[in-house]
């Protein structure tokens, strides 16, 4: 009799040892099969006010503007990059689409398409495409400037519009839909996008955004004041 129960005793030990191997086994081949690592995400932030559904893409300036990554969709104008590589550098970054509320007049408005630069030294970069940073490209295109000439060019159309030191690119505005102004750069940024819708307003009933953006970037180009000097 008490062969039997010393027996059993053995079974439901051995059981138990090899139910927990079982179960150690099974944790480290999970871990060894999964990657707990997040990706690297970088931002993209497209905005007039901030635009809903848009699609970004990367570029590459130095090769006919062969596609790196995209496109991503933005929602509340955030758009998503996982793991670009950080030795990108110079990009130019082109959104489109989508739909945002216009801060002059409260109507949803669909944004033509808008560029930017941006130099990429780490996957967690920041970037900002706004009517200013399209601007700011259109002046590039205009002079037929190197890509490298946008931060200047940037910087000069930043100072017509009373941003000093602010840099258009990688600043992100406040959406004065939902923020109130507070006197940031975000915040002055913003403004001068409000201001640009409301003159986008001003102008004759179906006036786009586009034109406005055209209209500027046309005065600018012709006044001699925008260059890299």
């Amino acid at each position: 009799m008490n062969n039997s129960i010393n027996t059993q005793k053995t079974r439901s030990k051995t059981f138990k040892y090899k139910s927990l191997s079982a179960l150690v086994l099974t944790t480290l081949l999970s871990a060894c099969g999964s990657d707990s690592t997040p990706p690297k995400e970088g931002k993209v932030n497209f905005i007039l006010a901030s635009v809903d559904g848009g699609e970004c893409s990367l570029h590459d300036p130095y090769n006919n503007m062969t596609k790196i990554a995209g496109p991503v969709s933005t929602t509340e104008g955030v758009g998503i990059f996982e793991d670009i590589e950080p030795t990108t550098g110079l990009t130019l970054v082109e959104c489109s689409g989508g739909s945002y509320v216009d801060e002059a007049t409260g109507e949803t408005m669909t944004p033509g398409t808008l560029r930017s630069y941006i130099d990429i030294t780490t996957s967690e970069f920041t970037a900002t495409v706004t009517p200013l940073t399209e601007i700011a490209a259109r002046l590039v295109d205009n002079y037929d400037l190197s890509p490298e000439d946008f931060a200047k060019i940037s910087e000069n159309v930043a100072f017509s519009f009373g941003l000093k030191d602010v840099n258009l690119a990688t600043v992100v505005p406040l959406d004065l839909n939902v923020d109130y102004m507070d006197g940031t750069e975000r915040g002055n940024y913003g403004l001068v996008l409000a201001a640009l819708s409301q003159l986008q307003d001003d102008y004759e009933a179906g006036t786009t955004a586009d034109e406005v953006i055209e209209e500027l970037y046309y005065d600018m180009a012709n006044n001699g004041l925008f260059t890299t000097d």
